[in-house]
């Protein structure tokens, strides 16, 4: 029981830091939607926890894992995205430090 209430628990911090993240990303990534889906399924799943607490551990680490699966599966857009920006990102200058 306490696993399940840690993993609940930890679903619904990353749901929201990734909602919090996304709101924050808007203007500077367009798939930023990507990963606000991502923090509320995340969130959902939390819940859905919580709210059944006696759905046992297989059918937990089932959940967690097709939630995980699909959560960087909806996460590989913004992070193309971040890895297209960075390479066109203005390289800053060196400077020797005497």
């Amino acid at each position: 029981m306490a696993l399940l209430c840690l993993i609940a628990a930890w679903f619904l911090a990353t749901g929201v830091f990734e909602v919090v993240a996304a709101i924050r990303l808007r203007h500077y990534i367009p798939a930023w939607w990507a990963l606000a889906l991502s923090g509320v399924l995340s969130v959902i799943l939390a819940v859905a926890l919580a709210m059944m607490p006696l759905a046992g551990l297989v059918v937990l680490a089932w959940w967690a894992g097709a939630s995980w699966v699909a959560f960087g599966i909806v996460l590989l857009g913004p992070a193309f995205r971040l890895r297209s920006l960075a390479r066109h990102a203005p390289r800053s200058v060196h400077v020797p430090v005497s």
